[in-house]
């Protein structure tokens, strides 16, 4: 609890750190949110049930074209806002004030390195994923064979990949922070990730799970509460996710820069 107090104060006096991802992620469901929304509801309302306009098919594939293109736009926007967060995250830690000047610089000062780190972390998802997928299939064909107790071992099997899966995110926390800001190489930055990680492993377990269920009780709470509302209820409920990144992003940033023995201003 006491590194959760310690990112909330730290954001309560750095506000302006919250600002490119909430813009991002606002933006972006501004944007998607529309074309899903106006676009794709409505067209497939034209060709299923009233299709008093020709051509209302080639206006749904547009639609889901254009849905799909607002998604990459909203990845393109997240690729821009990370490494300004991480940047500004990392100037007011040292004491200095983060402002809306600071966003720029950081963005070409970390950059480079956080599309190195995305490429690392897809090709490990890419393996870890091959490597489920062939887990999941041999146990699979064993519970066929062994019938009740093949299911419970599959059960077990699934539930040890889920606490796997857990496990590395935990282990791998400090990956973007150790390249963006120490600029190490992937495998290096891996290395560090684990490191420095694995002897705060329950520290790192206990406050990730506590943000994201937080998070999602916020989220929840928006959407039930103003779900009603079109439109609007989709935004505050993407603002609210944005947040629960931003707050994640910072936790993790500044538990790696004390970790790393380096002071944190509050």
């Amino acid at each position: 609890m006491t590194y959760i107090k310690k990112t909330f104060k730290f954001l309560l006096k750095n506000y302006f750190i919250v600002l490119p991802i909430v813009a991002a992620v606002f933006l972006s469901a501004l944007i998607m949110g529309r074309a899903t929304a106006n676009g794709l509801a409505l067209n497939w309302f034209r060709v299923t049930i009233a299709p008093t306009k020709p051509f209302a098919v080639l206006g749904l594939l547009w639609s889901a074209i254009t849905s799909q293109y607002m998604g990459i736009l909203g990845m393109l926007l997240m690729i821009v806002a990370v490494p300004a967060t991480v940047g500004m995250i990392f100037k007011a830690s040292g004491g200095r004030k983060a402002a809306l000047n600071d966003i720029v610089p950081s963005v070409s000062q970390h950059i480079v390195q956080y599309l190195i780190y995305l490429a690392g972390v897809i090709l490990l998802g890419l393996a870890g994923g091959l490597l489920v997928l062939i887990i999941a299939l041999l146990f699979g064909l064993i519970s066929l064979l062994l019938k009740g107790f093949g299911i419970f071992l599959f059960v077990l099997v699934l539930i040890a990949l889920g606490l796997a899966y857990l496990a590395i995110t935990v282990l791998l926390s400090f990956w973007m922070p150790s390249m963006l800001i120490d600029n190490t190489n992937v495998v290096d930055g891996a290395k560090l990730s684990y490191a420095y990680a694995k002897p705060s492993f329950w520290v790192l377990a206990g406050n990730i799970i506590l943000i994201n269920i937080a998070g999602a009780l916020a989220g929840w709470l928006f959407g039930l509460i103003l779900g009603w509302i079109p439109f609007i209820g989709m935004l505050l409920s993407a603002i609210v996710q944005a947040l629960t990144t931003v707050f994640m992003t910072t936790f993790i940033v500044l538990l790696y820069l004390e970790k790393t023995g380096r002071t944190v201003t509050e």
